[in-house]
């Protein structure tokens, strides 16, 4: 089902230019991509924009179960080569019997072209979420219950089989994973980050796995323990080369920190009190050009529990968040943003009339977002 919103076209200095690959200036087009249906569930949403006119929405295709846990679960796609406009049927990347596949991060390799996408294999049977939370990762290894990637070179047309990744989890560490959805970065110098997470000596560490070898090897580095859903973050390159950390919270805002040596370690995490944050995933995207200042677009319900999804924008690298828009008044969770072309903004969320209905994307450009009256506070 598409949707398409209309809206004046109210375009700023900032958000001028109008892609070609973009919806029409001052628009937003939704879009249902994963629909619930019969036993299957859509969720956790992660996108990715590469090259021209290629997007890649990914999910989790949930079977038998709405929860987290207990049930086979396949990583799926999507694929647009015209911009988002249309995609091409479903493809399953990863699927294995009595397997719950978690997907994670998407990150492209900008000089190769190369997409990779990262999952990880843990048990669907016999009490999976008190085996993963209970065994040591170094036992977890020996039965094969670890992150996986899997790469297109060809912009997603074609993925190899998903290979084991051993990463470098602290010994004795349990609830090891990379992150759950969204997007990883590659910085100005090639350097390449993803997100995970671990619980070690009964704390939950959030934490950054990073490549300097175009993603042929990963290393952890930055590290920090937060009393919270630590896999779950967003992360945007600044101006300056420092790194923006936005992290969700079980304490009503997000958390955020400044990494300033390239993601090795985090700076103080503060709470953001301009961000609103119902317990939720969210998505965050550098946006094209702005010079010395960096802009930002941040994603995530705020109409109080998990609905209201909204977009914000930031000129200043997040400091300031004075202009935002609502995306979807109903049921929103879950969602991640992708910077196109020009002006193009994708944003790709759990949505529908009831809760995970659907996943669908909101496709619009700048113009639409500062058309709202908040661009004026």
């Amino acid at each position: 089902m598409q949707r398409i919103l209309a809206t004046a076209a109210s375009v700023t200095l900032w958000a001028a230019t109008a892609a070609a690959a973009g919806p029409a200036a001052g628009g937003c087009e939704q879009t249902d991509l994963f629909v619930h249906a019969g036993k299957d569930w859509y969720r956790i949403p992660s996108i990715a924009a590469v090259g021209e006119k290629t997007v890649l929405a990914f999910a989790s295709r949930r079977k038998g179960s709405l929860g987290d846990f207990g049930h086979e679960t396949d990583v799926v796609l999507r694929r647009s080569i015209d911009g988002g406009r249309t995609f091409a049927a479903m493809q399953t990347l990863a699927s294995r019997k009595d397997t719950d596949i978690h997907h994670g991060p998407v990150v492209v390799e900008r000089v190769s072209g190369r997409v990779f996408k990262f999952c990880r294999f843990w048990p669907a049977r016999a009490n999976p979420q008190k085996t993963v939370s209970t065994t040591p990762y170094e036992e977890m290894k020996r039965l094969g219950w670890v992150d996986h990637v899997l790469h297109s070179d060809d912009a997603g047309a074609t993925w190899s089989d998903p290979a084991p990744l051993t990463l470098d989890y602290p010994k004795g560490a349990t609830s090891c994973a990379t992150g759950n959805g969204v997007q990883g970065v590659q910085l100005r110098g090639g350097r390449m980050l993803i997100q995970g997470g671990y619980v070690a000596e009964g704390k939950k560490h959030i934490c950054i796995f990073l490549s300097d070898d175009a993603g042929r090897t990963w290393r952890r580095g930055a590290s920090a323990a937060l009393d919270d859903i630590v896999r779950e973050f967003v992360m945007a390159e600044l101006a300056d080369g420092s790194l923006y950390a936005n992290v969700r919270s079980n304490r009503g805002h997000r958390w955020v920190a400044i990494s300033r040596d390239r993601g090795e370690s985090f700076g103080q995490f503060e709470m953001d009190r301009q961000l609103p944050d119902p317990a939720c995933h969210a998505g965050l995207a550098r946006l094209p050009g702005g010079g010395a200042a960096t802009s930002l677009a941040f994603a995530n319900p705020t109409g109080g529990g998990r609905k209201g999804l909204t977009v914000r924008l930031s000129r200043d690298g997040g400091k300031t968040w004075p202009v935002s828009r609502l995306v979807q008044a109903g049921p929103s969770a879950y969602c991640d943003v992708a910077a196109g072309p020009g002006s193009a903004v994708y944003c790709l969320y759990e949505g529908g009339a009831k809760p995970y209905e659907t996943i669908t994307l909101a496709r619009f450009d700048l113009g639409w977002i500062t058309a709202s009256p908040s661009a004026d506070r």
